[in-house]
């Protein structure tokens, strides 16, 4: 078994208010980052199948708030993201861990 890390897009819709409407300025999608997500105890040979059901579940597309899968790795169950790394490396602790899914 391994783990599968899912790697998502955000984006921001700055034409949005939080009031629900549009604004008057001309507004554009804007790019926030994004999201990693992990699915435990992976079948390497059901990867694809994973992937999609996954996708469905993080995908998120409104007026205001669009998020999506842009790429996806096979990784070995002990695998640590950046993140956490730091996190061990500065505080000792993950305290910040990577979310976990299940599909």
């Amino acid at each position: 078994m391994a783990k599968l890390m899912i790697y998502s897009q955000i984006f921001e819709n700055y034409a949005y208010t939080q009031e629900g409407g549009y604004c008057t300025n001309p507004g554009h999608w804007k790019p926030k980052g994004g999201n990693e997500y992990a699915i435990l105890n992976v079948d390497p040979n059901k990867v694809s199948e994973i992937v999609e059901t996954a996708s469905a579940t993080i995908y998120a597309d409104n007026d205001a708030f669009r998020e999506s899968v842009t790429s996806w790795e096979v990784v070995e169950d002990d695998y640590l993201t950046w993140f956490e790394k730091s996190q061990l490396e500065y505080d000792g602790e993950i305290r910040f861990p990577t979310t976990v899914i299940s599909v």
